[in-house]
């Protein structure tokens, strides 16, 4: 497979897991958010992240973040590709995305490191009424 192929299973493999993960653990809190709970989410966030994202120290979000909502902020459905940028060992994936009746864009920047592409950073920009968009805003991961 090419770069660009590598990328898009990467991506499509980590937005069907956050979104399948999500689902789940939403569902489970509604009559179920004790310590087990937890420690259950965390360990299934933990293999997502072994997977599909790079390893380093986020001041938010990570592995330990549990915070689902509904509808889920990742989902197969709701968000399109719209192209893969390569540059050396660092690609982007942009995507037009709507949730709950807003429509907005993210970026999601990859990392080749040990000869694995690995999600690193998240961005996102809504729109705005003249149409430039706001300025991009990191998502917690």
């Amino acid at each position: 497979m090419d770069n660009q192929a590598i990328i898009k299973a990467q991506f499509d493999g980590f937005i069907r897991a956050m979104y399948e993960w999500e689902t789940q653990a939403y569902a489970e809190a509604q009559t179920d958010f004790s310590e087990a709970w937890q420690h259950r989410q965390t360990a299934l966030r933990s293999e997502i992240f072994r997977r599909y994202v790079t390893e380093r120290e986020r001041k938010y979000g990570g592995p330990t973040f549990r915070s689902c909502t509904y509808p889920p902020r990742y989902h197969p459905e709701y968000e399109q590709m719209t192209g893969i940028t390569v540059r050396g060992k660092k690609a982007t994936v942009s995507t037009d995305y709507s949730r709950a009746g807003l429509h907005y864009k993210r970026e999601y920047t990859f990392l080749l490191a040990h000869d694995t592409w690995r999600l690193d950073v998240i961005k996102e920009q809504y729109p705005t009424d003249d149409g430039t968009g706001q300025s991009w805003k990191n998502v917690i991961i």
